[in-house]
């Protein structure tokens, strides 16, 4: 089969791509996309840590050895926060889980990173049986910050106290470059 394109060919195939998309891709309700941009990076600074650690709390607290101060030198500068770890979530039913948040602080206000989802967020869970095993796992969170001093903290809690949520050999990067928007 022989297929012959013609000046048109672009646009019914991107009105097919749309079509196409507006059929498959169902509508999340209240979701919410953004985008934000910025140019060369102009400082990183990273937090490395192998000492393990746990919590059965059900309220964000501060995750030992995750916090570290960063001064923000221009107005609209993109912070770009990394973190990974072994993680072990057990404990209470299975379906129960163990969340991660990442907060600037300035002026003890705590402003979280995006997207913001708070304890809805699920790093780890726990696994049928209420056994948790070790597995590495990542996230990646973002603000634009006006100049300033701020702490950046880690903050982590479970969905039930009876959930022990453990960290161990994490890694936490912090990335400054200024906005593009």
């Amino acid at each position: 089969m022989r297929t012959h394109l013609n000046s048109r060919t672009p646009v019914v195939m991107k009105g097919l791509l749309v079509a196409l998309a507006t059929v498959c891709i169902p509508a999340v309700a209240g979701a919410v996309v953004t985008d934000v941009q910025g140019g060369p990076i102009q400082s990183i600074k990273i937090l490395r840590n192998d000492s393990s650690a746990s919590t059965t709390s059900t309220t964000f607290l501060d995750v030992p050895g995750a916090t570290t101060t960063l001064k923000v030198k221009q107005d609209d500068t993109l912070v770009t926060v990394r973190y990974s770890a072994e993680s072990q979530c057990n404990g209470g039913g299975a379906g129960n889980w163990c969340s991660l948040r990442i907060v600037a602080e300035r002026n003890g206000d705590e402003t979280e990173l995006r997207p913001a989802s708070g304890q809805d967020f699920a790093f780890d869970s726990v696994e049928t049986g209420g056994d948790g095993f070790w597995t590495s796992a990542s996230m990646d969170r973002s603000i634009v910050l006006p100049k300033g001093k701020y702490k950046i903290k880690l903050q982590w809690s479970t969905t039930s106290a009876s959930t022990t949520f453990r960290l161990d050999d994490s890694s936490l990067t912090i990335e400054t470059a200024l906005s593009t928007e």
